[in-house]
């Protein structure tokens, strides 16, 4: 009789120390989706929409450089990104400050919607793929718009160039 009862509270120990940690994954999990869902990733479609942006002026409050295995964008360099003529995926950081929290920013690269999202001082990471791997010189450009649609007018743009070589 006293194993079986042994056995009995073995087994709802293991049992509920078990639901805990499930209870502690679902925890994470949603803690997770909830952090994913505040960096808007764009669909495909909304991708391949390029805009006309202001290039080559800066405007606006706050500062935005890239950082590159190559190095920063700071001070108006061209950091260049060494890369495998076949690579698929290279990440640098986007490095904001002073950004408006209350707008989102629209990340572009080449004029082509990549992200959007809200910056103040923050670091980021964009994956480079496709044509932002081809060899030459491309833009990354910050943009926040006054309504915060692509249609409304830019209150602020700051830009960065990176040089991809093979």
């Amino acid at each position: 009789m006293k194993r079986f009862i042994f056995i009995i509270i073995s087994t709802s120990l293991i049992l509920s120390a078990c639901g805990n940690s499930l209870e502690n994954n679902n925890q994470s999990n949603s803690i997770q989706a909830s952090i994913s869902s505040d960096k808007q990733k764009l669909s495909e479609d909304e991708q391949t929409i390029s805009v006309e942006l202001p290039l080559g002026t800066d405007s606006g409050d706050g500062i935005m450089y890239i950082s590159t295995p190559g190095g920063t964008s700071e001070e108006g360099n061209i950091p260049t990104v060494l890369v495998q003529s076949d690579t698929v995926l290279e990440q640098i950081g986007v490095n904001t400050s002073n950004f408006n929290m209350e707008s989102f920013s629209y990340v572009y690269i080449d004029s082509v919607l990549i992200e959007k999202d809200q910056f103040g001082d923050s670091q980021s990471t964009i994956s480079l793929e496709g044509e932002f791997l081809k060899e030459g010189e491309h833009i990354i450009s910050v943009v926040q718009y006054d309504n915060n649609e692509e249609m409304g007018n830019i209150t602020t743009y700051k830009e960065a160039r990176y040089n991809i070589q093979y």
